[in-house]
């Protein structure tokens, strides 16, 4: 299970059936809206404010500018677990 959230997380968005010139598909992607919102929903992670006491302030820090988790996409806190898709239990 654990190996096919893995590979499902890698996959590359599906090729385009709209040709794209060749001077342009290093600057240029076409895909559909579903596909990229679904890609986007993949590779970022929302974690639950789940923190107790001092666990509280280390995932306060981690949100800060020295750790920066926001280069993982993951600066989303959500208030209930209904809406994250990761938990934290430290």
């Amino acid at each position: 299970m654990v190996q096919d959230l893995k590979d499902a997380s890698i996959e590359p968005l599906a090729e385009p059936t709209i040709e794209v010139p060749d001077d342009l598909k290093n600057n240029l992607m076409i895909t559909s809206v579903d596909a990229l919102v679904n890609w986007g929903r993949k590779s970022a992670l929302w974690p639950v404010t789940f923190g107790l006491a001092c666990c509280a302030f280390e995932m306060i820090a981690s949100a800060m500018g020295r750790f920066d988790i926001a280069r993982f996409g993951m600066e989303a806190f959500r208030a209930s677990p209904r809406q994250a898709d990761l938990m934290i239990v430290a």
